[in-house]
């Protein structure tokens, strides 16, 4: 796929527990801004700290942060 490509949403929500977490992250890749920001937020606490633990470090650090206030922690609290 080119760089041009995006993968819709609902197609990576489809998919989703048939992927393994390296498969997670590249799908998630694929998708535009809005719909990665879409997806991210529609994702469980706990999806939401594997595919975070899987991103490259600066993705790493920007997701978390389209969370609200109140949740931001709640996928690091998942993690204990």
């Amino acid at each position: 796929m080119s760089a041009e490509t995006h993968l819709q949403p609902a197609d990576l929500r489809d998919a989703w527990r048939l992927l393994d977490a390296r498969e997670r992250a590249e799908g998630f890749a694929l998708l535009d801004p809005a719909g990665a920001e879409e997806f991210f937020l529609g994702l469980t606490t706990a999806d939401q700290l594997a595919l975070l633990l899987d991103l490259a470090p600066g993705a790493r650090r920007l997701w978390p942060r389209a969370l609200g206030p109140d949740d931001r922690a709640d996928p690091l609290q998942s993690a204990s």
